[in-house]
């Protein structure tokens, strides 16, 4: 059987705009990135539970987080991405597509923005999204 892995570097961050459909436009390329799903289980364990936790079904919150890192290419689209983060709590309409087209689509509150460059390297950049609402996975190939 043979596996294929996909590489790190296939993924894309998309920022959306737009009032009525939504367009995304490629902000770049990621480096690293790293999805975090919780869902914020409720725990009602009691002295019932025999010795083992157990959960409320149907309760809790969904959270998605999504953390990259890529290339800052002073694009339009990254420093859109960059504004939306001055006030704090924005949200904005966001995709990440992974190599293999797996997609999040959601709306996302810019947790966190660091940009990094060095005298001769190029400028990076490590964005942290956190969901806002609902996000959509679409499974890809």
């Amino acid at each position: 059987m043979t596996v294929a892995y996909q590489p790190g570097r296939s993924a894309l961050f998309k920022y959306g705009t737009g009032s009525g459909p939504i367009t995304y436009t490629t902000v770049g390329g990621l480096r690293n990135v790293d999805i975090s799903i919780d869902t914020g289980a409720v725990d009602v364990t009691n002295k019932d539970s025999g010795g083992y936790q157990t959960m409320l079904p149907g309760a809790g919150v969904w959270k998605g987080s999504i953390s990259a890192q890529g290339l800052f290419d002073n694009s339009v689209s990254l420093k859109a991405v960059v504004a939306s983060t001055m006030p704090p709590q924005v949200t904005i309409p966001g995709q990440v597509i992974m190599g293999n087209g797996d997609t999040y689509t959601g709306t996302f509150v810019v947790s966190t923005l660091k940009r990094t460059g060095t005298y001769q390297d190029a400028e990076t950049y490590d964005i942290t999204l956190t969901s806002s609402g609902t996000v959509v996975f679409a499974a890809g190939a």
